[in-house]
């Protein structure tokens, strides 16, 4: 009988250690049923980066072959590499899509306006290259009140010696600071750089993000630019230079008319609104709109002339590419720069 009873309780034993041994087993392939689950996940994931990331680097090329397919000697926005649905909007490849766009406000309004293609950098004014009086003028447009200040310390900043502009820093004042550093003394590599200037802020270069750059040599080009850099680049001039019969106010009628201008030539689809030399300027808008507003405008023409231009050579390039489920989307910036040889070299990227 004693025998018997310690029989029954091993078994017992055995069968209570055999349920805690299929329950840990069980808890176990739970957990590595789940942990699997999470390395698929994750494996498909990267995966999935991995070929958005192919995805951006197609929207980039074919960017890049639009450009170079463009062989004219004056660059507009009429043109393919600038506008061009077809060729740049959610464009099918392989799993997914990319599209190839840019979006900015509309002259004299908040409302925004989606262009599919590039933005080239010559639309813009270069702050490695602009006077003190161009970019007092600019900041001016954007409502920025310290606008004199702020030139002088970009120019500060760039330029090469320790002498302080008036209005301006440099050593001495960015020592001072409470997270110390020193003034740079050379030209801008980026537009975040900005940032560390006296008396920018990030609101005032959200504002300015689009109408400034860092590519190119410094001439604008006529044909892209928008009013507020026309409208900086006369009012420096004027600031600058004693100019005949000349005033802010033709500024800003110029850059009215040449904005007028070229919307004209969208409309009617027409060449003859399209600066393709910098003797067409004078020549085209003394006869625009029954001549020009007098001699002054085309003395201001002749004295910006050598700031300006009517081809572009370098451009940023935006895309956004997604698989086909939306469930991985990476954004890319290229900015691309086109020799003389039509061949492009990629000068910056950068991709999230």
């Amino acid at each position: 009988m004693v025998f018997r009873s310690k029989k029954k309780k091993e078994k017992g034993t055995i069968l209570i250690i055999t349920l805690w041994i299929l329950a840990i087993l069980a808890v176990l392939a739970v957990g590595f049923a789940y942990r699997m689950s999470l390395e698929l996940k994750l494996t498909g994931y990267q995966l999935g980066r991995l070929k958005v990331l192919y995805l951006a680097k197609a929207g980039i090329r074919k960017a890049i072959l639009e450009l170079e397919k463009d062989t004219n000697s004056y660059d507009t926005l009429q043109e393919a590499w600038s506008n061009n649905e077809k060729a740049f909007r959610k464009i099918k490849l392989g799993d997914g899509w990319f599209t190839v766009s840019y979006s900015l406000p509309k002259e004299d309004s908040e409302e925004k306006v989606v262009f599919y293609g590039m933005m080239d950098e010559e639309r813009k004014i270069n702050i490695n290259k602009a006077s003190k009086e161009t970019l007092e003028a600019l900041f001016e447009l954007v409502d920025e009140p310290k606008s004199t200040d702020i030139a002088a310390s970009i120019v500060d900043w760039r330029d090469p010696d320790s002498k302080v502009e008036e209005g301006g820093a440099e050593d001495s004042y960015y020592r001072s600071l409470d997270k110390p550093y020193d003034c740079k003394n050379a030209d801008f590599e980026m537009i975040e750089e900005l940032l560390l200037v006296k008396g920018v802020t990030p609101k005032l270069l959200s504002k300015v993000r689009n109408l400034i750059t860092i590519y190119g040599e410094g001439r604008v080009n006529i044909n892209t630019a928008g009013k507020k850099v026309l409208q900086a680049l006369g009012r420096g001039m004027v600031r600058a230079r004693n100019i005949p019969e000349v005033d802010e106010n033709t500024a800003d009628n110029l850059a009215e008319r040449i904005i007028r201008f070229r919307e004209q030539g969208q409309t009617e689809k027409d060449e003859e609104y399209i600066f393709k030399d910098l003797n067409d300027i004078v020549n085209k808008m003394s006869r625009f709109e029954g001549g020009t507003t007098g001699s002054g405008e085309n003395n201001l023409i002749n004295a910006l002339k050598p700031q300006l231009a009517v081809r572009s050579s370098n451009f940023k390039i935006t895309v956004i590419a997604s698989l086909n489920d939306g469930k991985v989307v990476k954004t890319a910036t290229a900015i691309v720069a086109r020799n003389s040889g039509q061949s492009t070299i990629i000068r910056y990227w950068h991709d999230n």
